[in-house]
């Protein structure tokens, strides 16, 4: 039994959760608090703090910044290698890769990608070879996953290089790569080009959904974005954004629903079915990079110029968290694990 008193005539005491506000009026007791249960999948997102040479780290169940990562550039782009269970941040101007472990949120590794007047961009990691490619302005380096050392270099065009970012294919194992000097996309197999696809003006990002064998190309001059059939190689669509520039875009498997940052400060959602603008999601200034936590049903969204990330409820379309990060945010990855 507790019992806490009031000073005064009147007593108010509690006899086994019961309330008691003087003889005889007794009040029932309240319903038991629900308790939520634990979630079955925890995870970490990883934001690269542009002008800050830092990550910043939030916690997917809670929201809150747990840690930050010093750095020794300015990072611009982010990706978690699952398997590996590795972050590679990308140091566009330093021209440096950076290998932080995701369990003890540890830089464990530096290595120069990036020589002279070269700037290297984006990455993506092959399973199958173990290879990671990494874009830079004169070509495509391939770096062994494991020692990063560097076993092939793609020269994209003697002319007109300028590969900016990656994407693979899981079915074929091919990468594509934008070309944002010469309005396409190229098909890497292994070490080799073996395709061209023409696409919009100055291609940068591109996101590939397995599942639909579909990809998504932000076109920054022409302000569209290309969809390309992986099956053919072909664009079957273009999408205007109006006199909007699009920048990353990341799709929601579970819906073919695709979302596409843009530089005016929403994202555009997009009906993978009908290739169709069919909403806008108002997010914070210059919205630069997304992606997708496909077990909450969430997007993240990092915005360069408010200094935020915006959470984004993908059922509802609605901007539920607005959460403060380092200065510049762009790239922006998702690591995940059993809790």
């Amino acid at each position: 039994m507790s019992q806490w008193k009031q000073n005064g005539c009147n007593q108010r005491i509690v006899i086994n959760n019961n309330l008691v506000n003087g003889p005889g009026n007794v009040i029932p007791p309240g319903p038991t608090p629900t308790i939520p249960p634990e979630p079955d999948i925890c995870g970490k997102i990883y934001v690269a703090d542009g002008r800050d040479r830092s990550l910043t780290v939030l916690d997917v169940v809670t929201g809150e910044v747990i840690r930050t990562i010093p750095l020794s550039g300015n990072p611009f782009s982010a990706y978690v290698n699952q398997d590996k269970n590795q972050l590679y941040v990308i140091d566009s101007f330093e021209g440096l890769l950076e290998v932080v472990d995701v369990e003890t949120d540890e830089v464990v590794q530096t290595v120069r990608v990036a020589f002279g007047a070269d700037v290297a961009t984006n990455l993506v990691y092959d399973p199958v070879q173990d290879i990671i490619y990494v874009a830079v302005s004169s070509g495509i380096r391939l770096l062994d996953a494991n020692t990063f050392e560097q076993v092939g270099f793609i020269n994209t065009d003697a002319s007109v290089n300028n590969p900016y970012d990656l994407a693979r294919d899981p079915v074929t194992g091919y990468v594509y790569a934008t070309n944002s000097f010469a309005d396409y996309v190229y098909v890497i197999d292994g070490s080799t080009i073996i395709g061209q696809i023409p696409v919009g003006q100055y291609p940068n990002q591109i996101t590939i959904d397995p599942t639909t064998r579909r990809a998504y190309v932000s076109n920054h001059s022409s302000r569209d974005v290309s969809v390309i059939d992986l099956t053919t190689n072909q664009v079957i669509a273009t999408i205007t954004t109006g006199n909007i520039v699009p920048y990353r875009t990341a799709v929601d498997i579970a819906t073919n629903t695709v979302y596409t940052a843009l530089n005016n400060g929403t994202v555009a959602v997009i009906d993978g079915d009908t290739n169709t603008i069919i909403d806008y999601i108002e997010v914070g200034g210059f919205p630069r990079a997304i992606t997708i936590n496909a077990v909450d049903r969430l997007a993240y969204v990092s915005n360069n110029l408010d200094n935020t990330i915006s959470v984004i409820d993908l059922d509802t379309r609605e901007v539920i968290a607005t959460i403060p990060v380092g200065n510049g945010p762009y790239g922006i990855a998702i690591y995940q694990f059993p809790c």
